[in-house]
């Protein structure tokens, strides 16, 4: 599983979820908020890290346990954006290599 196809399952979460709970969200490229503005609220934010954790572990075989005290004591949350989510994961994935 590379970047990419990390990027398209956050978004296709995120929106899955958001629509779901009731809230309007969309992707539009990588620094597509997830916090802040027009983003997604804390409720749906949970449900965007299971819903994430869960797809990538049916994808990769992998449990991947997203949240972490560095996870929430950082100081940029790696939850701003698409991007920044995508780029979390993706080190997570290659430190379990």
């Amino acid at each position: 599983m590379d970047r990419s196809d990390i990027v398209d399952l956050i978004a296709n979460a995120a929106a899955r979820v958001s629509r779901d709970l009731g809230e309007s969200w969309t992707y539009q490229g990588e620094e597509t908020g997830l916090l802040s503005g027009d983003a997604l609220t804390s409720l749906t934010m949970v449900s965007l890290v299971v819903e994430v954790e869960q797809e990538l572990e049916d994808r990769s075989g992998k449990q991947i346990s997203l949240a972490s005290d560095a996870f929430l004591s950082s100081t940029r949350s790696p939850l701003s954006t698409v991007g920044a989510f995508a780029d979390l994961i993706t080190a997570r994935l290659s430190s379990d290599a």
